[in-house]
C-alpha cells in the first residue's frame, strides 16, 4: 500500500476480487469467506487512516462476481459499517464484474434481474433480505462495473450506452477486463502487447471505441453526487 499509493493513477485499493466458496450450492458455506474479508477492509482503512507514508489517501473496497442469489446481500453487507466495531469497517466502493447485457439488452431496473434473497437474512444489515429488492440503488458508495462486456468474437460493449443513461443512477462508471491478452485466457485483450499498438483481432477495441463515441453528455443531481464524494 505504502508502493503503490505514491502513483497518481492509482484510483483505490480492492481487498479482494470475487472472493467466496464454490460448493455444490449457493448456502451459508458459500458466504464463509466474508467475514475475513470485511475484516481486511477495517484493517486497511485503519491502516491508512494512521499512516504517515502514504502520500495519498485512497479507498479502499471489494469486487464482486455477478451471481445475484448473493451479489446484492453480500455488497449491503461489505458497505455497512457494523456497529461492534471501533474501526470503521464499511467499503468505499462495490464492484460488480458483470459480462451481461453486452450485446445490447438493456438490464433496466435491477430488481427485475434480482431474486428473493430472503434466505440470506443473516449477511444483511437489519436482517432484512426482502428490503434490499432495489438491489445497487440502495446502496451509498459507488458501484463500480470493475469488469465489463461480453465474450464474442469481437467483443460487444454495449452496457456502456446503459452505464451513461439508464444506469447512470446505479453505477459510477467500469472498467473493461482486460487492456492486454494474455495467453490461454479467452478473448479477453485489447491488444497484443504492451507497447498498445496493436489491437487483437477478437478484443473489440473498436466496438468499445465506437460505444463511448456515441455517449451522451451527462447531467447527474448534485446531491448524489455530493453524497458519494463525502463518503469518500
Amino acid at each position: 500500500m505504502d508502493e503503490f499509493s505514491q502513483y497518481p493513477n492509482v484510483l483505490g485499493f480492492s481487498v479482494g476480487n470475487e472472493v467466496w466458496l464454490q460448493p455444490s450450492k449457493v448456502d451459508e458455506n458459500y458466504l464463509r469467506p466474508s467475514p475475513t474479508m470485511k475484516a481486511l477492509i477495517r484493517d486497511m482503512k485503519a491502516y491508512i487512516k494512521a499512516s504517515s507514508n502514504l502520500k495519498y489517501k485512497l479507498p479502499v473496497g471489494i469486487v464482486l462476481r455477478d451471481t445475484p442469489d448473493v451479489t446484492i446481500p453480500l455488497a449491503y453487507y461489505y458497505a455497512c459499517h457494523l456497529p461492534e466495531e471501533a474501526q470503521d469497517t464499511s467499503a468505499d466502493f462495490i464492484g460488480y464484474n458483470v459480462y451481461r447485457w453486452g450485446a445490447g439488452s438493456d438490464p433496466g431496473s435491477y430488481p427485475s434481474l434480482l431474486k428473493t434473497y430472503i434466505g440470506y437474512k443473516p449477511v444483511l444489515p437489519g436482517g432484512n433480505g426482502d428490503s434490499q429488492s432495489n438491489g445497487f440503488a440502495g446502496i451509498n458508495v459507488p458501484v463500480i462495473l470493475t469488469e465489463f462486456g461480453r465474450i464474442d468474437s469481437p467483443r460487444l460493449f454495449a452496457q456502456v450506452d446503459w452505464m451513461f443513461n439508464n444506469g447512470a443512477k446505479v453505477v459510477s462508471g467500469g472498467m473493461v477486463f482486460r487492456l492486454i491478452q494474455r495467453p490461454n485466457e479467452g478473448n479477453f485483450g485489447l491488444y497484443t502487447d504492451q507497447t498498445l499498438q496493436t489491437p487483437t483481432t477478437n478484443g473489440g477495441l473498436s466496438n468499445l471505441i465506437a460505444e463511448f463515441n456515441g455517449t451522451p453528455q451527462l447531467s447527474l443531481d448534485a446531491d448524489a453526487i455530493a453524497v458519494k464524494k463525502n463518503h469518500l
